[in-house]
């Protein structure tokens, strides 16, 4: 069992504290993101699961060891870094062959093992160049086969693939998708990049300020963020939040706020009827806003009218920058919204899509 467990772990440096109380059961098997932006934490968790960093307070766990006081040798883990970390003067074979040399591996079984990773990994060509003859991806490539061919408990992975440029990036997402599933090994993959973590992980855990502030699937966390910073975090372009205050009107709840008077549909409203009257801060992701001329049965209580800004245009969609007397608000719509910029008209909600949140707590209200 590759199981990871961290119990109430604690790590400060000094006076300050960069994490807190830090509980988690990783599953072995497991493809688990830690997410979050720079400074929450999460390296420094991945590093106090790896023995490279002490632990202050707490418990670490891989499989049934207690391993605080285990060096990192000993942990039975490989660890991906983001600035790859090869051995610039020697060739890929040696590279990947060093740990298990240093582990005192047969020569038949490091030949076997490299050269089967370097098959798998497609990097079977360079196993006699440098590093520094090596493009961005066949480096990554090659600090992945190094990890692999150990065939650790645990995989950890730090920001791999932040070097390497956009196109490349996404393949090698696919790439580490593949190779999770191919291997069946626990992994633990740290990264800032939502993106990522949307797409890679079995289960992704939000961090800030060294808390977990939620986890769960991408579903999970992009339909039901537990508070404002998680809404913000997760999903391309971020949540739109809006001031507004809930009033009730011939029996129906509504968000008020400026340029807009949207209703709230009654299978939300029983949730929000508590809330009349007061202050709450609505979340409308981008994706559910809708040109009127293009939205399927306009729906009473859900329109206002804005003026373009600025317009992205990205092919299938478009991203467009709105004002709502003075606010500004982010869309994402249909290629076929035909809007150019300082033009008035009419954007519809789907209410049924909407989030609320208390502005004191910050917490979603559901």
């Amino acid at each position: 069992m590759a199981q990871v467990i961290l119990k109430d772990v604690t790590k400060r440096f000094d006076r300050t504290e960069v994490v807190s109380n830090f509980g988690l059961h990783i599953k072995d098997k497991e493809f688990l993101i830690l997410v979050g932006p720079s400074g929450c934490g999460k390296s420094t968790t991945l590093r106090m699961v790896a023995g490279l960093e002490t632990v202050t307070k707490g418990e670490i766990y891989i499989g049934d060891r207690l391993v605080n006081n285990m060096p990192p040798k000993d942990r039975n883990l490989a660890m991906v870094f983001q600035n790859y970390a090869l051995y610039p003067h020697k060739s890929v074979y040696q590279n990947m062959a060093f740990g298990l040399k240093m582990r005192k591996h047969p020569k038949s079984v490091i030949e076997e093992r490299v050269r089967k990773q370097a098959k798998i990994l497609e990097i079977e060509d360079f196993l006699d160049r440098r590093p520094d003859e090596l493009s961005g991806g066949q480096r990554q490539r090659v600090a992945l086969g190094r990890a692999i061919v150990r065939e650790p408990d645990v995989f950890l992975l730090d920001e791999p693939l932040s070097n390497l440029d956009a196109k490349l990036r996404v393949h090698m997402r696919m790439e580490l998708i593949r190779l999770h599933k191919r291997l069946e090994t626990t992994m633990i993959y740290v990264t800032h990049d939502q993106v990522e973590a949307m797409t890679m992980g079995d289960r992704i855990v939000v961090m800030k300020d060294g808390l977990i502030h939620q986890e769960g699937t991408s579903l999970e966390l992009f339909n039901q963020p537990k508070n404002l910073f998680v809404a913000g975090f997760i999903g391309s372009p971020t949540m739109n939040f809006i001031d507004c205050e809930i009033i009730r009107k011939n029996s129906s709840l509504y968000a008020m706020s400026k340029g807009m008077m949207l209703k709230i549909p009654p299978e939300k409203a029983r949730a929000y009827d508590k809330y009349d009257k007061r202050n709450l801060v609505l979340g409308i992701r981008p994706q559910h806003f809708y040109s009127t001329d293009l939205f399927p049965g306009k729906i009473e209580g859900n329109t206002f009218k804005v003026v373009a800004e600025v317009i992205e245009t990205l092919g299938s969609e478009i991203i467009i920058y709105l004002d709502v007397e003075g606010q500004i608000i982010v869309g994402n719509m249909s290629a076929d919204t035909e809007v150019s910029p300082g033009q008035k008209f009419e954007i519809a909600v789907d209410m049924s899509k909407i989030h609320l949140f208390d502005p004191d707590s910050e917490e979603a209200i559901y």
